[in-house]
């Protein structure tokens, strides 16, 4: 009686032990985290070649996005809109830039790729809409959001970042050979 007892009592407190774990959220609810992603760092390999200086750059984050685009907040809602918040600071004008919440397109997780905006493409279709880009997530948690995104400079205008940053091409002795990036871009939940 007293082993049946004993027994019990331990699958008792067993069971309270594991009713008491936290549920650990999906993946999709750590995205739509309800107050929305900072970028707070960014890299390119091979680094990226500014047209305007010709200068090579692996710290994007430092080195290529303007201290506006670095307090845009992006927001991924319950409803599928990926939207982004400008912050405080604002694009002077004439600049490209957000200066008002501003619904980008529609996200969508397959994880680990998402259907994304990449923060520095300001390419449109023909229609005016953004262009959603697809990346491949390398981390996702309740605070960090990693991303890769691998792109090919060519003649489509739409995959050329801001005019005054559009890449350049490298000749090989064969013709012009497009340059290919992979730019690794982190946000941290704000």
């Amino acid at each position: 009686m007293k082993k049946t007892l004993i027994a019990a009592i331990t699958l008792l407190i067993a069971f309270a032990f594991i009713a008491c774990d936290p549920v650990e959220p999906t993946k999709e609810e750590m995205l739509k985290n309800k107050k929305g992603w900072v970028l707070t760092a960014a890299t390119s390999v091979p680094p990226y070649i500014m047209a305007s200086t010709d200068d090579h750059i692996s710290d994007l984050y430092k080195n290529y996005y303007y201290d506006y685009e670095l307090d845009d907040i992006y927001l991924y809602k319950e409803d599928g809109a990926l939207q982004v918040d400008p912050g405080k600071l604002l694009p002077p004008a004439g600049e490209d830039g957000y200066t008002k919440v501003t619904t980008l397109g529609t996200w969508v997780l397959t994880y680990p790729k998402l259907l994304t905006k990449v923060p520095g493409f300001y390419d449109e279709e023909t229609t005016g809409a953004p262009v959603m880009d697809r990346v491949d997530i390398t981390e996702l948690s309740e605070t960090t959001l990693q991303y890769t995104y691998y792109w090919i400079v060519d003649s489509d205008p739409a995959k050329a970042p801001k005019g005054k940053r559009a890449p350049k091409t490298r000749a090989n002795g064969k013709g012009d050979e497009p340059e290919a990036y992979t730019w690794t871009l982190t946000f941290t939940a704000k």
